[in-house]
């Protein structure tokens, strides 16, 4: 069955996720035992919320008559559609909400001078600086995510093949061909071959699932990385 959207949460110290898909059924949240998610915080009630989809959208549920349950820091009174990157915060704990659907694009134009596609919005080619107003061809295709890097605060970098994602100490994170080599102290995500690779610079801070990084190492969904101040969690749809 085809993951249509996650939560993810912080629990345990470690990130956590749970599928959502038209076939689910209601996926509870709360404290007790016997919820679909549960969190270990005095702050949330045995059965807090839930997440049902209706009509081909998720929403969210209150059901605790001591806690509120809030949206983006909007307290919910009835249930509420859920969208890509919205938080919910249940007591103590934030929930992300991930519209997986969402992490497609539309290729966009390929440089006149080298033949490299550029991201859409790009003025000049991130590659040789030609200007693209002349791009001789513009690519109209919808391009699917190979990768989702996710965190439980509503930031999401989806990759697609022959995509490569930079992230840096400090600084937000860079999508671009896999052909651009990143500068500096770097982490890296290569999609190649329909698969994504792990390729940090060696003075990168960086583990996966606690291990020191590993140059070459294929990522699977539901490994957790840390690059710096960075908590991220990688689905492989």
């Amino acid at each position: 069955m085809i993951m249509q959207a996650v939560l993810v949460w912080l629990g345990d110290g470690h990130l956590q996720f749970a599928e959502l898909t038209a076939k689910s059924a209601a996926t509870e949240i709360g404290r007790s035992a016997n919820a679909t998610i549960v969190l270990k915080h005095e702050t949330v009630s045995r059965k807090h919320a839930t997440v049902t989809m209706k009509d081909g959208v998720f929403l969210i549920e209150n059901f605790s008559k001591a806690n509120p349950t809030k949206l983006n820091d909007f307290v919910i009174d009835r249930a509420v559609p859920l969208s890509d990157g919205d938080v919910a915060v249940l007591g103590d704990a934030r929930l992300a909400f991930y519209d997986l659907a969402k992490g497609g694009r539309t290729s966009g134009p390929v440089c006149s001078h080298c033949s490299r596609e550029n991201m859409l919005d790009d003025k000049k080619c991130w590659y040789c600086g030609t200007f693209l107003a002349s791009a001789g061809t513009l690519l109209i295709e919808r391009r699917s995510a190979v990768c989702h890097v996710l965190s439980a605060t509503g930031t999401r970098v989806d990759l697609r093949a022959g995509e490569v994602v930079a992230m840096y100490e400090g600084r937000p994170a860079e999508v671009r061909s896999a052909d651009m080599r990143p500068e500096g102290h770097f982490a890296a995500i290569v999609v190649r071959d329909e698969e994504p690779t792990l390729s940090p610079a060696p003075e990168a801070s960086i583990t996966v699932n606690g291990e020191p990084n590993q140059d070459g190492r294929i990522l699977r969904t539901g490994d957790e990385l840390r690059a710096w101040d960075q908590h991220l969690l990688i689905i492989v749809p």
